[in-house]
């Protein structure tokens, strides 16, 4: 299984778009081929600038290539430009894809 583990730093006044867009994404990922899971996660304490973090389970990376082409294309069908969306609102985000391995070897 791997995972894709999307962080954002969002600024109050953009979250309650950021949001709707979000839940527009999540209901279609959830429709995708090989989606298993996801979780949405918010910051109510500690330090650091990320106060969103999303989590998407998929069982391969055809499924997790898939359905970020069906993420572009519902864009696409809504006009709505992510990039620009973001740098409007001063969003920060990092995005990646990660298998699970189990704790870590130590030499």
């Amino acid at each position: 299984m791997l995972y894709r583990i999307d962080t954002f730093t969002v600024p109050e006044e953009a979250r309650r778009e950021f949001a709707a867009r979000s839940v527009r994404i999540i209901a279609l990922l959830r429709t995708q081929p090989g989606f298993v899971r996801d979780h949405w996660f918010e910051k109510i304490s500690g330090a650091g600038a990320v106060n969103v973090v999303t989590l998407v389970a998929w069982q391969d990376v055809q499924s997790i290539e898939a359905a970020g082409r069906a993420v572009r294309a519902l864009n696409a069908r809504d006009g709505f430009d992510a990039t620009a969306f973001a740098r409007e609102h001063g969003i920060v985000e990092s995005k990646a894809v990660y298998e699970e391995r189990g704790q870590p070897e130590v030499a």
